[in-house]
């Protein structure tokens, strides 16, 4: 194993959305997004394992993600209520398109351990630099969902009947599938959002080239 910079493992947490939620001696298998707002992991938990004002103070959760084995992400957190007026709430429903099991939560965390690193959790989960155009971005992508088909096969080689984007953030863009969710990577970090635009305008206008 060899040591991550906390940007690596950001990134690496940009493109996870499964995981497995330790509390308590239990394990239970979740889906996770990231909020943009805050960069921590909304994800549902157990009621039992929340107070009566929907939070567990204690920093003893551990989310591994994607998986519960050696080499996953280890995340230690505190969990609260997501409130109603918070995006957190609408981008994991948009990302898994179900509702949660349990009660959909913000995962503060502490400390994240990868392989031989451990780093706080201020600096590896932070605010999405790109919350106030991911809704712009989404209708314009979804715009032409055929050409976004044709970007995913492109980027990816697997082109999904119904793929619909539903995130973005300075790695690339999140794109729903039947199969699950898929992530088209950026070329370069867009510095802000006039490029984040221009990049997502490029991808388009490939759709369909042979790279």
């Amino acid at each position: 194993m060899s040591e991550e910079s906390p940007r690596e493992i950001t990134r690496r947490l940009r493109s996870l959305f499964e995981g497995v939620l330790l509390g308590d001696d239990h394990a239970e298998s979740v889906y996770f997004v990231l909020d943009p707002a805050s960069g921590g992991p909304v994800a549902p938990v157990a009621n039992w394992l929340l107070d009566e004002n929907g939070a567990h103070e204690a920093s003893d959760l551990v989310l591994m993600t994607p998986d519960e084995n050696a080499d996953s992400l280890q995340l230690l957190c505190r969990a609260r209520a997501v409130r109603p007026d918070e995006f957190g709430g609408a981008y994991y429903e948009a990302h898994h398109a179900k509702p949660a099991e349990g009660t959909l939560c913000l995962l503060e965390v502490e400390s994240i351990k990868a392989g031989l690193t451990l780093a706080s959790g201020e600096d590896c989960c932070v605010p999405n630099p790109l919350v106030k155009v991911i809704g712009a971005i989404c209708r314009a992508v979804n715009a032409d969902r055929a050409r976004l088909a044709e970007a995913c096969d492109r980027a990816l080689h697997v082109k999904p009947q119904a793929p619909i984007c539903v995130g973005v953030d300075p790695d690339g863009l999140s794109i729903r599938a039947r199969f699950g969710i898929v992530r088209i990577p950026f070329d370069i970090e867009p510095q802000n959002a006039e490029q984040a635009l221009s990049l997502v305008a490029d991808i388009l206008a490939r759709a369909g080239d042979r790279p």
